[in-house]
């Protein structure tokens, strides 16, 4: 994991901040694009997506702002906004025209984001496992708990909740999680505090042009692939949802998988986003 990483990750200056990606392949691009918690990164989330779709497409994967091996800029937003905003820069500093976006949880926000605000940007949409671009109210109990000790064990015990095959979480992924957490931990709690401390908070994160995101859902009106983990503890409920919402979407529930369907049933997911992506 860590020699492939170490030929693939790259750093681009955008907007001023030195932003770690991840650049694999050839030919349409693919962009992967994760979701929250301080010790998230590109390289946990998406191990074992990159290597296996990069033989059919060029993928980008991206450590957000806050997130991963990226700079930590001064005076750092970190709204949904914002890191919607930082992908968005990277793909025009990338100088790629047209991709394929796939957003898990926050990251769904952002592809829809960058979808209504840059159109030309993209050519499809994948949806997994998110409650930020449906009426969600409540903390999920896959959100990590700032004021918890940080340990290795917090660490194990946050991947623990999101991923169901827990013979994938290896010692190699906590401690490498840990790592990023170290670094991006005390600017995302204070993030934390600001967008996601309160229901008001996370509704205004989770907000565009003033309204709730579910509410321009309808408006994606390019081809989506929705992938839903059936053992998630955001139900699959907002899958249907979101599948009733964009005209001509197809949706795939698949079982044993939890929020990381990605990770949990790799093999299937990696077919499905290779026939949904070639496809015209």
């Amino acid at each position: 994991m860590k020699d492939y990483f170490e030929k693939y990750g790259k750093f681009v200056d955008v907007n001023g901040v030195k932003t770690h990606y991840y650049d694999a392949g050839s030919g349409k691009p693919l962009v992967l694009i994760h979701g929250g918690g301080h010790c998230v990164a590109s390289a946990i989330q998406w191990k074992y997506n990159i290597e296996e779709l990069s033989r059919n497409f060029r993928v980008i994967a991206p450590d957000e702002l806050g997130f991963g091996l990226t700079e930590i800029p001064q005076n750092p937003d970190y709204s949904l906004t914002e890191r919607a905003e930082h992908v968005a820069s990277l793909l025009k500093v990338l100088g790629i025209n047209s991709a394929v976006l796939c957003g898990q949880s926050q990251g769904a926000w952002i592809a829809s984001y960058i979808t209504l605000e840059y159109t030309e940007l993209v050519s499809k949409l994948i949806f997994c496992n998110t409650g930020s671009i449906t009426m969600e109210r409540g903390r999920a109990s896959t959100a990590f708990d700032f004021n918890a000790p940080f340990t290795l064990k917090s660490t194990r015990d946050f991947f623990s909740r999101i991923i169901f095959n827990k013979s994938l979480l290896t010692n190699e992924m906590v401690e490498l999680a840990y790592e990023y957490g170290k670094k991006n931990f005390d600017p995302r709690r204070r993030d934390q505090e600001l967008h996601s401390g309160t229901e008001e908070g996370r509704f205004r994160n989770n907000s565009y042009k003033g309204k709730h995101m579910s509410n321009f859902v309808s408006n994606l009106k390019i081809p989506a692939l929705i992938v839903w983990g059936a053992e998630d503890a955001v139900p699959v409920e907002k899958g249907y949802w979101l599948y009733s919402q964009i005209k001509g979407a197809e949706f795939c529930v698949l079982p044993d998988a939890g929020h990381l369907v990605f990770l949990d049933r790799h093999r299937v997911f990696n077919s499905l986003v290779t026939m949904f992506a070639s496809g015209d």
